[in-house]
Formats: C-alpha cells, structure tokens, sequence
C-alpha cells in the first residue's frame, strides 16, 4: 500500500510562497509513489474543514507556517489527533511567530525548522515535541539558464519592503512597558548583531526564560524593525553608490518616494514565488539580506545558487561552513563591505561568473527539491 500524506494550508500568504513549498513537496512525494492530498482550510476557522477528515489516517500530515495544529473543535479536542498521522509543522520564521501552534500538545507533533537555533528554541520550549529537525528551504531551477554575460539584471534583491519608521511609530502607540522593551532589544540587537533575538530578550528582561516564547510574540515588532531597518540601509547603500540594484517585490516604491524620488532605484514590481527562478537566472549578481537568522539560511541563497546568480549575503558561521567558496559575504555591522564586493565583482566578470558556477554545482547537488524530500523522509522514517 502506498504512503499517504495530508497537506494543509489555510490559503495564499507571501507572494503564494507556501502554497509553491507545498506543491514542490507533494510533487517529489508523488514521484516516489505516495499518494498526496491537499487541504485547504479558513484560518479563522480551521475546525470546520478539518472535521470531514476525521477517522482517516494518513503516514504524514504536514503545513507550513499555519495555525492549524493549534486548531480544536467544539469538544476542545486538537482537531488534527481526530486525524491519524504523524503532524510536521514547517515553521520558516523564527519560531516565537508560532508560539501558538508549536505550543499544541498534539500527541505525535514534529517541526521542521531553517536554523539550527530555532531548532534548539523549539526543543527547549515546547519539550512535547517527538522530533525537531533543521532542514533549509530547496529552491528551483528555471528552465533555462542564461549565460553569465548575458544576463539582464546586473543586480538584484527580492522581498518585501517595509518602512521601519512605520514600524517604529506602530510600537511607540502601545504600552509604555512594551514599548521599552522593544527599544531595548532594538537597540541591543543592532549593536550586537551576531545576538539571537532570544537572547536580547532576556537580557533586557531577565528571568522570564520559561515565558519568552510568549513575550517575544507580544514584541514581535522588535523583529519586525530590525529585519526592517537593516533592509533599507542595505539597498540605500546599493542607490547611494550607484549600483545598478532592481528591486522585486512589494512596497519598493515606497522607499522611491521616502528618499523624494531622485535615486535610481530599479522597481522590477512584486511577482509571484513561482517567478523567482527565472529572475534570478537572469541575474549576474543577487543581493540576500537573512532575516536575523544567526545559524540558518534564507531562500535566496539557494534561489541563487541553482540559477547561476552570485550570491552576495551577510556572514553567518552556518552558511559559511556549508557554502564556503560558493559565495561572497559581507558583516551585517558593516555594509560598506557589500557594496565593495558588489563592485568588485561588477568590474570582474570573469570572477563572478566562476564563483557563480561553483555555486551553481553545489546547489544542483544539494539545493534541489528532491534531496530536501529525501533528507525529511529520513528524519520522518516512513
């Protein structure tokens, strides 16, 4: 009898980009014989599409970043233990944005994160999970690579972007007490950016360890500016030195009009996950900025990678150690540095274009979405 797998999601959020994991997911699954259903339920009331499945059972039942597993019904029974399976939980933000899914004491509950300190954070704090495991996202590759030279975005960055001030404005018109919380693990992070946001948290409130997940979801604006700020002061950095950046994605024209739509900022528009492929393999050099992850690796690294792009992105002992000359790296506490290599490998193509292949190799050996379905259904042992 084939394996079976349930995927759940509760609709399209981020550029259609878990619905994409998923389907990438189901589609090795399903070329390796498993038969694949796909669930979609209402967030605000996930009981109600799950309820027709109780009673059947299932190897895996696996989402991505969804509130489901917190889901419980009228009895206030977890709906997915009506469902028989062992449950992955794919969480790819720092794990505190789903402190109240992982907190779920689902009776065979499992995580898959894209850091290891997520991992050990998960493993700590909700020790009702059978297993936590890191696995980066895979990336796709398109269906044609254009030669190095030929490229048509010289550089370029993908993602959202978000004004910080806004972000700052929004924290300030809370509670006094949270408010001096956010600026204290603002303020520490940013001096210290090799700091975990769990750790900034508990040195500016002490003694709340076992509550942290729980605080650091009330202050989730903390993270929310850093990635934020960091974010614009790299791509002004790009405009303010001339560097050809086109930006895609969300909000971009935002930022034209802050800095009163005299730089040269490129806007390629915000497209769907589905289209990142064929941008980056159109483009000589892309830009990563990881969200503070500390020990993980962001999806454009990879995206990169298989594509044939360079990839320029910040230091970080995890993605140092696995890629090494397969990238250049530049410290989140110094930009300029980004900027250098940027210009650098601009004026050497030769250069870039063999740290590109190196870095297209290694990807099509271990970036792939086979080998992430092989290296999970390891850990799953189904």
């Amino acid at each position: 009898m084939a394996h079976s797998v349930l995927f759940i999601n509760c609709g399209t959020i981020c550029y259609d980009s878990t619905i994409y994991f998923e389907n990438k997911i189901g589609k090795c699954l399903k070329n390796l014989g498993w038969h694949t259903e796909h669930l979609s339920v209402d967030k605000n009331n996930p009981a109600e599409g799950l309820k027709p499945y109780y009673g059947k059972n299932y190897d895996l039942i696996f989402d991505i970043n969804t509130i489901v597993p917190s889901a419980v019904d009228e009895d206030g029974k977890y709906c997915l233990d009506e469902i028989g399976g062992q449950v992955w939980h794919y969480v790819i933000d720092h794990p505190f944005y789903h402190h109240d899914a992982l907190a779920a004491e689902l009776s065979d509950f499992h995580a898959v994160c894209i850091d290891k300190n997520h991992e050990g954070f998960v493993r700590e704090h909700y020790p009702h999970m059978k297993n936590v495991i890191t696995l980066p996202i895979a990336a796709e590759k398109a269906e044609e690579l254009i030669p190095y030279g030929d490229r048509k975005y010289d550089l370029a960055f993908t993602g959202t972007y978000t004004d910080p001030e806004s972000i700052f404005a929004q924290a300030k018109r809370g509670e006094d007490d949270l408010f001096a919380l956010f600026q204290g693990v603002v303020e520490l992070l940013l001096k210290n950016p090799d700091m975990t946001q769990e750790e900034a948290t508990d040195k500016i409130l002490p003694g709340h360890w076992d509550k942290l997940p729980g605080i650091m979801q009330l202050n989730y604006l903390a993270d929310c500016y850093i990635q934020a700020y960091v974010r614009e002061e790299l791509i002004k950095k790009c405009v303010g030195n001339n560097l050809p950046i086109t930006v895609f994605g969300h909000g971009w024209e935002r930022l034209w009009e802050k800095l009163g739509r005299t730089w040269k900022l490129k806007l390629g528009g915000e497209v769907t996950y589905d289209r990142l492929p064929e941008i980056y393999a159109g483009t000589k050099i892309a830009l990563n900025q990881t969200p503070w992850f500390k020990a993980g690796m962001h999806d454009r690294v990879p995206l990169a990678l298989q594509n044939g792009s360079l990839c320029v992105t910040e230091k970080c002992p995890y993605v140092e150690e696995m890629l090494g000359d397969c990238a250049c790296y530049y410290p989140v506490e110094n930009l300029d540095v980004a900027v250098d290599i940027i210009e650098e490998m601009l004026a050497d193509g030769r250069r870039a274009a063999e740290i590109s292949a190196l870095g297209c190799s290694f990807a099509r050996e271990h970036f792939g979405w086979e080998q992430w379905t092989g290296n999970f259904l390891g850990y799953a042992k189904v």
